[in-house]
């Protein structure tokens, strides 16, 4: 690590784009224009600075015209308020042309920055409509683009520094002086392709309070090579020592996120490093106030922490607290060969991470951060601990060390405060999904953990202290390596409250000296949870919709609906929908309010899941090869409809080519249903193919719906020509004495061939908007009047 570099005590508000870029000029304010012919006071920028800098302390404004000045090296020294606007198309121009940039190039020059701006307490330097390039500040050199400092305030717009290299810092340098020390990007601020012979390739924040909010603004392809020692940040580093430091990053642009394919040696994306054992603080907060989260994506450590690298300094008398809070974000595509999402080093100081973390006596969100209801609040989603060339190692995705702590919706009071919703774990890849060493805490509220793959275990926690804690999660379909437990958790406190943890022929759990807990929890095995001597643990499928395609919500009939009591407070789950909701089905096995798992089910239907054919053909099972297709015929308002087309059949004979399994949610009159069709007489002789539903209802089906007796069947005849919806759907009556927990309908949809030469022996239909609706029976089961069609 290089000589020590600080961070800001003070977190001031926000300097508001508006202020910072058009904020009105004093009396005595002066304007100068940059080029050449009519209107023009300068040839150089230099020039107008120097001029501007010696005239009365107004806020001058230097107007540059749109061209490229090379061997740039301009210095600024100012404790009034200065802007220098580019983008002009001459100097009495009254306007900036939209879009346009003026170029100032440092290739040509001596190793220096290509601005280098000096503020003192009480400036304010505005840049806009500039691009600063080829700056080259050698290899030991802070600042390639722009180097700042002071404790006054920097701020960009419409600007862009690319394709520049120092040693610290190559895009941006900031040191700050004191406590008011602040730099701003505000809107399509674009840190480009720029390269640190040590740390900080894009921007290096060093005491300084460092904001990038707006939308169209980010740090893309920089690069710390690390050359004889550093190598942290990527994208941004953040150095503290002895005052408190704060970056604050928002959506970035579009799908590329804030902070996108950066590499270094540790943190591609993010680095904070504490350089001292002062009592300070580091605080990294990455949010969204749009539709789009923000995102810390596809970048690259060829070492440690691919998306985000921690590392404290627990002192002996002070410690360093680092602190990465996510709201409305997430951590995707990074990769390291260790902590390719997250490698955080407290060194007994106590590093942080924390995702959706909301109380009020702790960091609130800040101001219009949303999470937009039916979408998860934040991600961990597609990062491979891997080498550089792609080469898959034995490292965590998430790597925790001496003292560092996750957290997804932890409110320190215990209470159950109006959280926005909830934390995805979904499609990393290493050796390890979570490594958490002595003495680290994990702390899961409203998280689903599914679809990773671990060569070891999948959470592996050292002993001596610390503890795991899963609340109203799903931890499902992950792979985990041969003969590994899924949880290895040494001396660990172990808490496992309203859960599903579902990983069929895998031990769930493998603890020694582990003082464990657990409320209702629904488990693919209980020996490694209680030895099967507890209430708490349940040993049943969840039905969930649609694992194989990354749909873990709970079916109507699942067991873990409605199985907890209610409990207080406005919490959502993890979509941001809202919690106890209690559905109509009041003679269930349990008779509860609240779901069990990650997803609240929101409402009972559909029981019949892809009854519009909306993408595919998933979750209707294909029962003869290669005779089902996707048709763009369509009936239900959707976009589409299941096709079913076989040669060779027999003629005049019912074939079942599709079949889906509903488990009934409870006693009722259910009513099938749907649309079918064949092709119209004008293509083919009559009499035409025709379709039908076939049902069969079991009371002991089993999961797949065909085990046990057939209680009753039928067929429901749909149409042998244009689309038929029949007016009198099947009607299958389920009483309360006769449903069970296994009660299920097969739902079979069939297409008989009626055709005559030349088109005999093709069985051709079309099916959609297959429902199955429900009512009470009229024997007063239901007293709450549930009627669900």
């Amino acid at each position: 690590m290089s000589a020590s570099r600080s961070a800001p005590r003070a977190l001031p508000s926000r300097i508001m784009l508006a202020a910072v870029m058009l904020g009105a000029g004093s009396a005595g304010a002066t304007d100068y224009a940059v080029g050449s012919g009519a209107g023009c006071t300068h040839a150089t920028l230099q020039a107008a600075v120097t001029a501007a800098q010696s005239s009365s302390p107004a806020a001058d404004t230097i107007r540059v015209t749109t061209a490229t000045y090379n061997a740039q090296e301009v210095a600024i020294n100012t404790a009034q308020e200065l802007n220098i606007i580019g983008g002009y198309a001459a100097c009495n121009s009254a306007e900036p042309t939209a879009g346009s940039r003026s170029i100032l190039d440092g290739s040509g020059g001596n190793a220096r920055p290509v601005m280098r701006i000096v503020v003192p307490t009480g400036g304010l330097v505005r840049l806009r409509n500039l691009r600063l390039r080829d700056g080259d500040n050698g290899t030991a050199g802070e600042g390639g683009g722009i180097y700042f400092e002071g404790n006054g305030r920097l701020g960009l717009v419409d600007t862009t520094l690319s394709n520049n290299i120092a040693g610290y810092g190559a895009g941006l340098y900031a040191r700050g002086t004191g406590s008011e020390a602040s730099v701003e990007f505000g809107a399509n601020v674009t840190v480009l392709g720029n390269t640190a012979r040590t740390s900080g390739g894009g921007v290096y924040v060093d005491e300084v309070k460092f904001t990038m909010l707006e939308a169209g603004s980010g740090i893309y392809l920089n690069e710390a090579q690390g050359d004889g020692g550093g190598g942290y940040g990527g994208g941004l580093m953040m150095l503290v020592d002895s005052r408190d430091a704060l970056a604050d990053i928002g959506p970035g642009m579009g799908s590329l996120g804030a902070i996108y394919n950066n590499k270094a040696k540790y943190g591609g994306g993010v680095a904070m490093v504490a350089n001292d054992d002062a009592e300070i603080e580091a605080l990294l907060r990455v949010h969204s106030a749009t539709a789009t989260p923000a995102g810390i994506r596809n970048n690259v450590a060829s070492v440690q922490g691919g998306g985000l690298y921690q590392l404290g300094n627990g002192g002996f008398f002070n410690e360093s607290y680092l602190q990465a809070h996510f709201w409305h974000a997430e951590l995707r595509g990074n990769t390291a060969p260790d902590g390719a999402a997250i490698y955080s080093d407290g060194d007994d100081a106590g590093n942080s991470m924390r995702f959706n973390a909301e109380s009020a006596d702790y960091v609130p969100p800040p101001p219009g951060v949303i999470c937009p209801a039916g979408a998860f609040c934040s991600g961990i989603v597609d990062n491979v601990a891997q080498t550089s060339d792609g080469t898959p190692t034995a490292g965590a995705v998430i790597h925790l060390l001496s003292g560092a702590s996750l957290y997804a919706n932890h409110a320190y009071d215990n209470g159950y405060l109006p959280y926005r919703g909830g934390m995805v774990v979904e499609g990393n890849r290493g050796g390890t999904l979570l490594f958490a060493g002595t003495d680290d805490f994990i702390w899961l509220r409203n998280a689903l953990i599914v679809d990773n793959q671990a060569s070891l275990a999948l959470v592996d926690k050292e002993g001596g202290g610390g503890y795991f804690t899963l609340q109203d999660g799903t931890l499902a379909g992950n792979l985990v390596g041969s003969g590994q437990p899924v949880l290895a958790l040494a001396g660990t406190d172990v808490e496992l409250r309203r859960s599903i943890l579902w990983q069929p022929g895998r031990t769930l759990l493998q603890c020694s000296g582990c003082d464990k807990t657990f409320e209702s929890v629904f488990a693919s095995e209980r020996a490694s949870l209680d030895g099967g001597n507890s209430t708490e643990v349940v040993v049943a499928d969840p039905r969930f919709v649609d694992p194989g395609n990354g749909d873990y919500r709970l079916r109507a009939a699942s067991p873990a609906v409605d199985y907890g009591p209610t409990i207080g407070g406005d919490d959502r789950d993890v979509t941001a929908l809202g919690r106890d909701i209690n559905l109509p089905i009041t003679l269930g096995p349990f008779n509860g309010v609240r779901d069990i798992g990650a997803f609240e089910r929101q409402a009972l239907q559909p029981l019949v899941q892809n009854s519009d054919i909306e993408v595919d053909t998933r979750l209707w099972t294909e029962l003869v090869a290669g005779s089902l297709g996707r048709g763009s015929f369509n009936a239900s308002g959707g976009s589409g409809s299941l096709s079913v087309y076989k040669t060779g059949v027999a003629r005049g004979q019912p074939i079942a080519y599709a079949s889906q399994c509903v488990h009934l949610p409870g006693p009722g009159r259910y009513r099938l249903n749907g649309w079918g069709r064949t092709l119209p007489d004008t293509l083919y002789v009559a009499p035409l193919d025709s379709t039908q539903l076939r049902w069969e209802l079991r009371h002991a089906g089993g999961e797949g719906c065909n085990a046990g007796a057939i209680a009753a069947s039928g067929i429901l005849p749909l149409s042998n020509e244009g689309w038929v919806r029949p007016a009198n759907p099947a009607v299958i009556d389920v009483s309360a004495s006769a449903w069970t927990a296994q009660s299920s309908l097969l739902v079979r949809l069939v297409v008989i061939d009626n055709s005559v030469a030349p088109n005999a022996a093709v069985a051709s239909g079309w099916f959609d908007g297959i429902t199955l609706d429900v009512e009470a029976l009229d024997d007063g089961l239901f007293a709450d009047g549930f009627d669900e069609n």
